[in-house]
């Protein structure tokens, strides 16, 4: 009898150990899907009020992310949707055409990495760094987000102030985009107050097929540095180009 009583107390302590280790691995995986707003503020030089009241003030759209302990990934959610505003207005005309490119930031928890995945001019670019640390300051503030305790940290540099807002019970140190490197998962982002928000908008826990955490592959490969000298190459000679009434934006993640 007592050597039946030892192996019930062995069981139900082993059912309790794999109750709690299934419960970690549910709060450590999952999907966020996010709504980005960006404020445009677009101001044309010689433009009429009426031409300039036709320009868009925002750029909307809906981005997701996928993470693991290991591993997370975000992009755009995709949508056949594009809004593209033509005005006329003398000799010359104006299009801003509104399209979701096809970005994707991947994160190694384990080999402390990033791979980004960046559209540009219709070229697509890959680029691999270091997932170096942010210099966040963790408040005492705290708020909830879709039932979620979270706590606020905020980050001031010479140009930009950005505020989030994470949740430690979510215990997965990422982000929307580069928002991340806090001891829990990124809900909230608000960058020069509300020139930029992303705000999730759901939160599914579960376990992932293992395609949605795929690294991206692909794209040509370039470091950081040679990426941001292209894009700079590129958009001045477009900004060098005389009558062309062609103004081009690129917003990235």
């Amino acid at each position: 009898m007592k050597n039946l009583l030892i192996v019930l107390i062995f069981m139900s302590t082993s059912t309790i150990l794999s109750a709690q280790s299934q419960d970690e691995l549910l709060r450590n995986e999952g999907m966020v899907t996010y709504e980005e707003v960006i404020k445009l503020n677009i101001v044309l030089d010689g433009a009429d009020e009426e031409m300039q009241s036709m320009l868009p003030k925002e750029s909307k759209n809906n981005t997701i992310l996928y993470f693991n302990s290991n591993n997370s990934k975000y992009q755009n959610q995709q949508s056949e949707e594009n809004s593209d505003i033509v005005s006329e207005h003398g000799n010359g005309s104006i299009m801003v055409k509104m399209s979701q490119p096809d970005n994707i930031i991947f994160r190694d928890f384990k080999k402390n990495k990033i791979v980004s995945q960046k559209e540009f001019m219709t070229r697509m670019f890959l680029i691999e760094s270091e997932n170096s640390k942010s210099d966040w300051k963790i408040t005492a503030n705290q708020k909830m987000i879709l039932g979620y305790r979270c706590q606020e940290a905020i980050k001031q540099d010479s140009t930009t102030k950005t505020q989030v807002w994470f949740t430690s019970e979510i215990p997965v140190s990422t982000g929307p985009g580069i928002y991340a490197n806090l001891p829990g998962l990124v809900l909230m982002v608000n960058v020069d107050d509300d020139e930029r928000t992303i705000t999730a908008k759901s939160v599914e826990l579960r376990k992932l097929e293992e395609d949605l955490l795929a690294k991206p592959k692909k794209g040509k490969k370039v470091s950081k540095e040679k990426f941001e000298e292209i894009v700079k190459e590129k958009t001045d000679d477009m900004n060098s180009g005389e009558g062309s009434g062609t103004i081009i934006m690129t917003i990235s993640q």
